[in-house]
């Protein structure tokens, strides 16, 4: 049986936390509670809110990027088509993605602009 590691797991749920409520609607202590952490041993794996919240920004596009190679080595005449059915199921698959994207897109916090 495969293990999942402490970091992946926080990146895990962070990114379903994030994608329900929102950067700012999510701190670290939420976090550390849905995962029956404490927050010194989530702060041990991330410095901040902000580095889980660009792990999970990482995850979700290296993903897609994945999944987007895949339609690229199609033929050229179906690319085109396959690039964007690609964007389609991964939106339909991963509802996380859009609702992450979406607050990533809307927020006004400064901090992770930067």
């Amino acid at each position: 049986m495969k293990t999942i590691s402490t970091p992946s797991q926080i990146i895990n749920t962070a990114r379903k936390l994030f994608s329900e409520y929102g950067y700012l609607g999510v701190s670290m202590q939420d976090i550390a509670r849905r995962l029956k952490l404490t927050k010194p041993a989530l702060y041990y794996h991330f410095s901040s809110k902000k580095e889980i919240y660009k792990k999970v920004i990482e995850e979700v596009f290296k993903e897609l990027k994945n999944e987007l190679q895949q339609a690229l080595k199609k033929p050229p005449s179906q690319r085109g088509k396959e690039v964007i059915k690609t964007y389609l199921k991964f939106g339909l698959k991963d509802k996380n993605f859009i609702r992450i994207l979406l607050f990533k897109l809307k927020t006004k916090d400064r901090q992770i602009k930067k």
